[in-house]
C-alpha cells in the first residue's frame, strides 16, 4: 500500500525535476548540444576507451560510437530537452512569457533575485501584448509563483503521460 507521506514527496520530486529542465532549459540544450558534437567528432569524452585494445579484445572505435550514440542518459536529455520545446510552444501566451522571463533569472533566488524582475517584466511583456498598461498587468508576487507552479503541474502531468517522469 502506498503512504501519503511518499506520493507527496514524489510529486514534489516530478515537479522539480520538471522545473530543472523547464527553467534550465538552455542548460540543457548546450549540454545536448556540446554532446551530440562530441559524438561527430569522435572526441574522447563520448567515446568508451581510448581506442587502445586492452588484453585480447580489438580496437573498435565505430562500435564505440554506436554504444555512445545509445546511451540512455543521452537519449533521456534529448527526449526532455524536445518535449519542452514542444510544451512551452503550446502554453498560453502569459504562461510563455513567465517561462521565458523566470529563465532570464534562473541563477538567482529568493523574491530579491528573481520575483521581482519577473514581475516587472511580466507586465511590461504582457502590455506590448495586450496594448495596455504595465501598472494594469502587474501581478503580486505570489501570482507569479502560483502560476509557475501551474506550469509545473501542467508539464508534470504531460511529461508523465511521455514517460518522462
Amino acid at each position: 500500500m502506498i503512504q501519503r507521506g511518499n506520493l507527496r514527496n514524489r510529486h514534489q520530486k516530478q515537479n522539480e525535476i520538471v522545473e530543472d529542465y523547464l527553467i534550465n532549459y538552455e542548460d540543457h540544450l548546450e549540454i545536448l548540444a556540446q554532446r551530440l558534437a562530441d559524438l561527430e567528432g569522435g572526441t574522447k569524452s563520448c567515446l568508451a576507451g581510448d581506442g587502445q585494445p586492452r588484453g585480447s579484445d580489438t580496437s573498435d572505435p565505430t562500435g564505440n560510437k554506436g554504444r555512445a550514440l545509445t546511451d540512455p542518459d543521452l537519449e533521456k536529455l534529448r527526449r526532455w530537452v524536445l518535449f519542452i520545446e514542444e510544451v512551452v510552444l503550446a502554453l498560453p501566451p502569459n504562461f510563455q512569457i513567465i517561462v521565458k522571463r523566470r529563465r532570464e533569472y534562473r541563477h538567482k533566488n529568493g523574491p530579491y533575485g528573481w520575483v521581482y524582475p519577473v514581475q516587472q517584466g511580466f507586465a511590461k511583456d504582457m502590455a506590448e501584448l495586450y496594448k495596455t498598461s504595465e501598472l494594469k498587468e502587474w501581478k503580486s508576487g505570489s501570482t507569479i509563483k502560483n502560476y509557475l507552479k501551474e506550469i509545473q503541474e501542467i508539464v508534470a502531468r504531460l511529461a508523465m503521460r511521455e514517460k518522462l517522469l
